[in-house]
């Protein structure tokens, strides 16, 4: 897995710190509440008499993202390149990412390496990873994962969250690193404990596996409940599962249900085997063969993994066994308007 970080944080923490002209603070306290318009109309007058590289880079970011104008990133060059050539590292950096998407210009990996390298050698956290990235992918350099960890890590040790959440996934997945699950642990929970839903997740997994730490399952639904709680489905998921097995928590299938029903209705296949399960086997719940048949084959047809569906495919053939022929041709008419209606409102 590849994640591309972006410029996320708010604009004016990206620029360097200078001293403010008094109409430069006007607009971007305009900016910062929102009065788009008027950062339109002082903007151009205050660039226009001083050359300013914050405001030249506001104007940017701003045709860069739709804020206040219609997106237009050949305007948004423009103005990252007046900046950027003062020596601005936001606009540098945001130079890059345009050269590298090829937004209004055509892909350019020897223009996106330039900007990027000009940001970094001033130290810009974004541009650091995002170089390191052109390092990880090989674009327009030899392809170098070590450089890659190198120049993320720079960024992460200055509090990058982005780059914190890049070196995790490296070292859970082992993209182009050995897998190393205490540092994916490390970088995990720095990202974790800013409320990071996915982030949690990670944290969380490591502790139920007990890799790169101790196994733990009370760890282990702490971080997965800070998840859920946000709509992460992955953790929905995870939380039922620690209820059906009793894991960290009192066994309560009631619970288990309400927490793969949630995640179900987000598409996860697991947990919409494990309501089929549970329906089957009547755990908790009033057993019902008709919906168990309607899930288990639901949770057949959207798995991705071979094994799983196997398993799932399984389950259901035990229960059509104990079904007639009309009850089988109404559980899987229901599995089709649940697939239909994007599993939403399925029982």
């Amino acid at each position: 897995m590849k994640i591309k970080i972006s410029v996320t944080i708010p604009f004016i923490i990206l620029f360097y710190s200078i001293s403010l002209y008094a109409g430069e603070a006007e607009i971007i306290a305009a900016y910062n509440n929102g009065d788009y318009t008027k950062v339109i109309q002082e903007s151009k007058s205050e660039e226009a008499k001083n050359g300013n590289a914050v405001v030249q880079g506001l104007l940017g970011t701003m045709y860069y993202t739709g804020k206040g104008v219609p997106i237009d990133y050949a305007q948004a060059l423009i103005w990252f390149r007046k900046s950027a050539e003062q020596g601005n590292a936001t606009a540098q950096n945001f130079l890059g990412l345009i050269y590298l998407e090829g937004k209004g210009v055509s892909t350019d990996y020897t223009q996106s390496l330039f900007w990027f390298r000009k940001a970094t050698d001033q130290g810009f956290a974004s541009a650091q990873c995002n170089l390191g990235m052109m390092y990880g992918n090989g674009y327009g350099v030899t392809q170098n994962y070590t450089e890659e960890v190198r120049l993320c890590r720079l960024a992460a040790d200055q509090g990058s969250v982005d780059a914190q959440k890049y070196l995790a996934t490296m070292y859970l997945l082992g993209n182009g690193i050995d897998k190393n699950y205490k540092e994916a642990e490390k970088w995990s929970r720095l990202v974790a404990e800013k409320g990071d839903a996915e982030a949690q997740f990670w944290l969380g997994s490591l502790y139920d596996m007990g890799k790169g730490v101790g196994q733990d399952y009370k760890e282990a639904l702490k971080w997965y409940q800070l998840s859920a709680d946000q709509g992460f489905a992955q953790s929905q998921y995870d939380v039922g599962l620690m209820y059906d097995l009793g894991h960290g928590v009192p066994q309560d299938y009631k619970e288990a249900e309400k927490w793969y029903l949630l995640s179900a209705s987000q598409g996860v296949a697991s947990a919409q085997g494990g309501l089929g399960k549970l329906y089957a086997v009547g755990h908790g719940l009033s057993k019902n063969l008709v919906i168990a048949h309607m899930w288990l084959n639901i949770s057949a047809a959207n798995s991705t993994n071979s094994k799983e569906q196997s398993e799932f495919a399984e389950w259901r053939e035990s229960v059509a066994k104990f079904l007639n022929a009309q009850q089988i041709a109404e559980a899987q008419e229901l599995a089709k308007k649940c697939t239909a209606n994007q599993f939403k409102g399925c029982l």
